[in-house]
């Protein structure tokens, strides 16, 4: 099916942590029951503190990064042009992942708060934009004034 695998960081209760799959197994939820699987064990019996995940640049960049996404981890910024690829002769970048004790914790006490910051970000522009609708039509007098775009910049 796949393997998924940790190795110790050099600092004090860090592991990092990589998964495959097998072509065949992807897109089924494997890696996110292998990965919450995994999770729970780092954080509820071995009591590690944090588990970061490097994601190489590739084809199956976007897919990684909503698997980690999904069950927790944060993005924590992109390495641009560190490791070096002789297969195709060129650097690529490395983003960085990471959750840490407190945010599994928080997330199994509060299932109903937004899984990524994206989540929390575009839930809450879709309430902002819900109020000022209902605003628009409940009182039009006190309806937002619309700007054009070049009439903001000056």
């Amino acid at each position: 099916i796949g393997l998924v695998y940790l190795t110790p960081s050099q600092f004090t209760g860090e592991l990092n942590v990589g998964i495959s799959l097998t072509y065949e197994q992807r897109g089924a939820g494997r890696a996110r029951i292998a990965m919450n699987k995994l999770l729970k064990w780092v954080f509820e019996e071995a009591g590690y503190h944090r588990v970061q995940a490097a994601i190489m640049g590739g084809r199956h960049r976007h897919a990684a990064m909503n698997l980690f996404a999904n069950v927790g981890f944060s993005h924590e910024g992109v390495r641009r042009r560190q490791v070096y690829n002789r297969q195709s002769q060129q650097w690529i970048d490395v983003t960085y992942m990471a959750i840490v004790d407190t945010d599994w914790t928080l997330r199994k006490l509060r299932p109903d708060l937004p899984k990524t910051r994206w989540d929390d970000l575009f839930e809450r522009q879709q309430r902002e934009r819900e109020e000022l609708l209902e605003l628009e039509i409940t009182d039009p007098s006190r309806t937002p004034k619309r700007w054009g775009s070049l009439e903001t910049i000056r």
